[in-house]
């Protein structure tokens, strides 16, 4: 190397590049606070700012994974045909997509972005509430609930009552959480649209007693 070259390093050092420090946990924090002689108040405070920075770090994580979740929602469709005769001896009959079928369609999709579900159920006299509980690897949770009376329709008894209104409701919330929303049956393969039916007025207003 060259004398001018040698000058030229001198006034000009290479700059020396530190790693970039890793994120803290709440034990590192405790134990840097700790060797500094922080006092406890202090390191609470640095506890407190850390947790709300870890919250906010997995809300968006949460959200940009669900985000990219719903970019390519999965298929799901009503392929369940189900009715009841009610109290005035009329027949209520309509199609849903299955719970099974739901949750297969669901999981595959928010497994891949580090999202999964679960279900907690109250009894409490005749109704089921059942919340619907969302959660993100990184630990944030969004979740939402309903209420329903049990089932009774068919003859059931309380205990396979309150079992089919947890299967509506789990059906529910899961769709309303995730915001999606089955489609209607499938054509068949005959390339024309299904028939559209209309409920009548007074199946209107036994649907609408079973929501109250």
């Amino acid at each position: 190397m060259s004398k001018e070259l040698e000058r030229y390093d001198d006034r000009h050092p290479e700059p020396v590049l530190e790693p970039v420090p890793a994120v803290p946990d709440s034990n590192a924090v405790i134990l840097a606070a700790m060797q500094k002689g922080y006092t406890p108040e202090q390191v609470e405070k640095m506890l407190d700012l850390q947790m709300k920075w870890e919250a906010n770090e997995a809300r968006k994580a949460y959200a940009k994974d669900m985000a990219a979740f719903k970019a390519k929602p999965p298929e799901i469709l009503k392929t369940k045909h189900v009715g009841y005769t009610n109290s005035k001896n009329q027949l209520v009959e309509w199609d849903h997509a299955e719970l099974g079928e739901i949750c297969d369609a669901i999981i595959k999709g928010m497994s891949t972005h580090s999202l999964y579900h679960r279900w907690n159920q109250e009894i409490s006299g005749k109704t089921v509430t059942v919340t619907c509980i969302i959660t993100h690897a990184m630990g944030h949770s969004e979740s939402t609930a309903m209420t329903g009376p049990f089932d009774t329709s068919g003859g059931k008894d309380d205990l396979k009552a309150a079992a089919s209104t947890n299967t509506v409701l789990q059906r529910l919330t899961l769709l309303a959480l995730t915001g999606l929303a089955a489609k209607g049956m499938d054509n068949d393969g005959t390339g024309e649209e299904p028939e559209k039916e209309f409920i009548t007025p007074e199946q209107a207003k036994e649907l609408y007693k079973l929501i109250k």
